[in-house]
């Protein structure tokens, strides 16, 4: 007899801290600043980028668990103080649970060391997306210091992350090409440990479903 195919969805983090009472909230959030803290499954490079993020939200956690105890106790301001903080909690742990669901499309054991809690997407008809395009601005410009350029690119809305590979020979030549990186911010691609001389670069973006066309290959001088 035919049946109707079953398939694991993607895990998705559970936004339930919404609605947690004192408690419940402060052990959370001590639970994902364990999860973070010296997480070899997270890239250097998504910390380059949500590092700011990461200490905002150990420091916002290190209040919190300063004045649970008083607003416990009773003191009235406290305890408004205290919901006032976890307001400014929940939207820090919102805004980096975006940020690693977008990191674990490369690797989805990210999201099992964080401490937060999973959940599975499932969907019972697959949602069509447009097809990813070839990145029509993709550029790249020497910072004058060594080693290092800036690439930069406009955002595509449906991609999570952009792709470059770089290639110090004949750019004709698929073989020379080698995958440089990963990186978050379309408009700041900090690429780094580059060899003196002209280097020929190509950027694609990349979901859930694979990546997109590479973009034109550029190039520049690097010092």
């Amino acid at each position: 007899m035919a049946g109707k195919t079953s398939k694991s969805g993607k895990k998705r983090i559970k936004r339930n801290f919404r609605n947690f009472t004192p408690t419940p909230l402060l052990n959370f959030c001590l639970r994902v600043k364990r999860g973070l803290t010296d997480n070899t499954y997270i890239s250097e490079a998504f910390w380059a980028m949500y590092g700011p993020l990461r200490q905002r939200l150990f420091e916002a956690t290190d209040r919190y668990e300063g004045g649970y105890q008083v607003a416990t106790d009773g003191a009235r301001s406290q305890i408004r103080e205290r919901e006032k903080l976890a307001e400014e909690l929940v939207a820090l742990l919102d805004e980096m649970a975006s940020a690693l669901e977008s990191a674990s499309f490369r690797d989805p054991a990210v999201l099992l060391s964080t401490g937060y809690d999973l959940t599975v997407e499932r969907r019972s008809t697959p949602r069509e997306k447009p097809p990813l395009g070839p990145p029509t601005d993709f550029r790249v410009e020497n910072l004058a210091e060594p080693s290092k350029v800036l690439g930069t690119v406009s955002n595509m809305m449906s991609a999570i992350i952009q792709e470059i590979h770089i290639n110090t020979q004949d750019p004709a030549v698929e073989a020379h090409w080698r995958h440089k990186g990963i990186y978050f911010d379309p408009a700041n691609m900090v690429i780094e440990g580059l060899e003196p001389g002209n280097v020929f670069f190509r950027m694609r973006y990349l979901r859930e479903d694979g990546p997109g066309p590479w973009s034109p290959i550029v190039t520049t001088p690097v010092t």
